[in-house]
């Protein structure tokens, strides 16, 4: 039973970090020195985000669709909005293209 609790923990922690941690990525600045070396980090970037926020996408809705308390409902809604958001500022705005 305590495995289970520990799962049920790192997924809970997955949904809920997995957004902000993907949108803080968002607003490293990368210095545009070397063309080379500017597509690279901004490439390692964008799978970074990619992976975090999809992660928490992934286990906040997986969370959310279970029977669960509306307030972990709520937790696991806000980390997956905040996941998109991260998503969109690094793939559709202009700002942080490769």
């Amino acid at each position: 039973m305590e495995s289970l609790a520990l799962l049920v923990g790192i997924l809970f922690l997955c949904a809920l970090c997995g957004g902000p941690i993907s949108f803080l990525i968002t607003r490293i600045k990368v210095n545009q020195g070397l063309k080379r070396q500017y597509k690279i980090a901004r490439a390692f970037q964008s799978l970074f985000v990619l992976f975090f926020a999809l992660i928490g996408i992934v286990a906040g809705v997986g969370i959310a669709i279970n029977a669960t308390p509306i307030f972990v409902r709520l937790i696991c809604l806000s980390g997956v909005a905040i996941s998109i958001l991260a998503l969109k500022r690094q793939f559709i705005d202009g700002r942080n293209k490769i």
